[in-house]
């Protein structure tokens, strides 16, 4: 399966993308999958299905999308959907705008009570930052997210906090930022430092990371998620082929 996977998530990722006088590059992402995904892995070989649920605040709604087909959850399934033939992908969107991870950890509960997933994505952080939610309250709400996708027999990627120009507490969001990534470390569950990359586009030059945001500056823009989307296809791609791995996809064109 590994060779025909690598091969059609190659081709997706040369899809059609917005028309800018430079292709817009999406960058490296980076982030350690320490179990292989198993419970997908044996989902997709068992039944030839993927159920993926993408949970979260307004990013994986896909708020600054120009329609529902271009938020982040939808790329995604139509990725995998290429990258992986004969397999019922089904990637569900459930992100709200504006929650907390309080009121998604009691939907997340309610989720995965009622149906089984291989996958959970959970994007989280954002709002707690900016809304002056306490850091060590935040922190016990993620670990008790993680128990309860464990607890569920489900894998789990936690996707960070996005990066933008419109920060205001600049040290207090990057402790939010932070704060996901010590949890996840010490929990042994993988992140995708969607705060690095986008940060990189930033670094890259002011036009670039606005080429991915929305006119709020603040949510991404087709762009931004299609690079999202794509950058999880490829840890999920090759979580699947292989051991535990620390990815550094090669920079991608959009």
């Amino acid at each position: 399966m590994s060779r025909v996977l690598t091969t059609a998530l190659c081709l997706a990722l040369l899809g059609a993308a917005p028309a800018f006088a430079a292709p817009f590059q999406c960058g490296a992402s980076s982030a350690v999958l320490h179990d292989r995904l198993p419970v997908l892995r044996e989902q997709v070989q068992a039944d030839h299905s993927a159920a993926i649920l993408a949970i979260g605040s307004s990013s994986t709604q896909g708020v600054g999308a120009s329609s529902p087909a271009s938020s982040y959850p939808s790329v995604l399934q139509q990725a995998l959907t290429s990258a992986m033939p004969g397999v019922a992908v089904e990637v569900v969107n459930a992100g709200v705008g504006g929650e907390t991870a309080d009121t998604t950890l009691a939907r997340l509960r309610q989720a995965l009570a009622s149906r089984h997933y291989g996958l959970v994505i959970w994007q989280v952080g954002t709002n707690d930052a900016v809304a002056g939610v306490d850091l060590g309250a935040f922190e016990r709400r993620l670990r008790a997210g993680i128990n309860v996708v464990r607890r569920a027999k489900a894998d789990l990627i936690l996707v960070d906090q996005q990066f933008t120009p419109k920060l205001g507490d600049e040290a207090r969001y990057e402790s939010f930022v932070d704060a996901v990534r010590r949890v996840a470390k010490s929990s042994r569950a993988p992140v995708f430092q969607r705060f690095e990359m986008m940060r990189g586009w930033a670094k890259a030059g002011q036009d670039q990371l606005l080429q991915a945001l929305a006119d709020d500056r603040f949510h991404m823009n087709d762009v931004g998620y299609r690079c999202l989307a794509h950058g999880l296809a490829e840890q999920i791609r090759s979580a699947l082929e292989s051991g535990p791995v620390a990815f550094a996809p090669t920079s991608r064109s959009m």
